[in-house]
């Protein structure tokens, strides 16, 4: 159903797959990062490594996803959210994800018109 949905994305430079689920009651993001192959990067093969970051609540535009895996020195690993609403979309889709700081990630997320985030 709209809302619920989990979305994968392959870094090609860190060679981690990043599976991000959106629901309305309970949102999350987690690293595989093994090193797999792009054809691995699915529901199938995915590994759940790191946890970065969960949310009980998601809306359009920033969420913050707290409490992820402990990263040492760096303390928990979180995630920035960023929720778009999109036409060239029929599914919510992983735009991009980045780790600007050790730990600390951002994904880019596309949605389609329609997507509930109640």
């Amino acid at each position: 159903p709209p809302g619920n949905e989990t979305s994968y994305f392959y870094d090609a430079d860190a060679k981690h797959c990043y599976e991000l689920s959106l629901y309305s009651t309970m949102s999350y993001a987690i690293q595989d990062a093994d090193g797999g192959a792009e054809s691995e990067c699915n529901a199938a093969s995915f590994s759940s490594d790191y946890s970065c970051g969960s949310s009980s609540s998601i809306s359009f535009g920033v969420n913050l996803f707290t409490n992820g895996s402990d990263c040492g020195q760096y303390g928990k690993r979180s995630s920035t959210v960023h929720i778009l609403l999109s036409s060239d979309v029929t599914a919510p889709a992983i735009i991009s994800v980045k780790e600007p700081y050790v730990c600390r990630y951002e994904f880019l997320v596309k949605v389609p018109p329609g997507f509930s985030v109640r």
